[in-house]
């Protein structure tokens, strides 16, 4: 008898429909959570790759930018513009003109030399010239009509 009394209060707390409705979120719970945990790990992992994409593009374009320069500091050209611009040495044949900025202090001029190789600069302070002081436009006119 008191195994049928328990058989029934079993079945009426089976057969009820809260009961279902109770098992069944917990169902979906088991399941749903580790599901959620799951999707945003995904999600953080996704965002993490994007950004890592983006830096690697960034490398990217840096690296292709020094590579350029790296061919340009290679070539003959940036070679022969160190050389005119470090080294005051010219070509043969070119002609050299210096502008003088009397505000900053000036390199000493190159002399015209007949080795390349070799550097012979005037010295400012051993000439007995008088420095004249002239505007921009009086040197201009200057250069023109003289």
């Amino acid at each position: 008898m008191a195994h049928e009394k328990k058989d029934k209060i079993l079945k009426k707390i089976f057969s009820k429909q809260f009961f279902f409705a109770i098992f069944g979120l917990v169902i979906i719970s088991a399941i749903g959570w580790p599901l959620y945990i799951n999707m945003k790990k995904r999600y953080q992992i996704k965002n993490e790759i994007d950004q890592l994409k983006n830096e690697i593009g960034i490398y990217e374009n840096k690296n292709s930018q020094l590579d350029k320069l790296i061919r340009y500091m290679e070539s003959d050209q940036y070679i022969e513009e160190q050389a005119k611009k470090n080294l005051n040495l010219k070509k043969e044949g070119e002609n050299v003109i210096v502008i003088k900025n009397e505000n900053k202090p000036s390199e000493p001029p190159v002399t015209e030399n007949k080795n390349p190789s070799q550097k012979i600069y005037s010295i400012g302070g051993l000439q007995n010239e008088k420095i004249q002081k002239n505007t921009n436009p009086s040197k201009w006119v200057g250069y023109f009509l003289k």
